[in-house]
């Protein structure tokens, strides 16, 4: 019984001293970035998801924080094929 037991804590104690699999080597922050502009919710629980989810693409992944919004975006009259357009 002794040498199941010296075992049992030694498996115990080796999977505290590996590492976590929290993490696919730091490519999460490859798999999406930052908006190039401030982004606005519809509801306040919109807002809030996409406050979090920018900041923490600036602070944990080091991303640039968005620039102020462009004022097109918020006219009430918006040209979809201008707004869609790439340069």
């Amino acid at each position: 019984m002794k040498p199941f037991m010296i075992l049992w804590f030694a498996l115990l104690l080796g999977a505290c001293a590996s590492q976590p699999i929290g993490s696919v080597a730091g490519g999460e922050c490859k798999l999406t970035s930052a908006p190039p502009y401030a982004v606005r919710g519809k509801t306040t629980y919109d807002q809030g998801w996409i406050d979090d989810t920018t900041e923490a693409l600036v602070r944990g992944c080091k991303q640039p924080r968005p620039k102020k919004r462009p004022a097109e975006l918020d006219s009430k009259h918006r040209d979809a094929k201008k707004m869609t357009a790439r340069k």
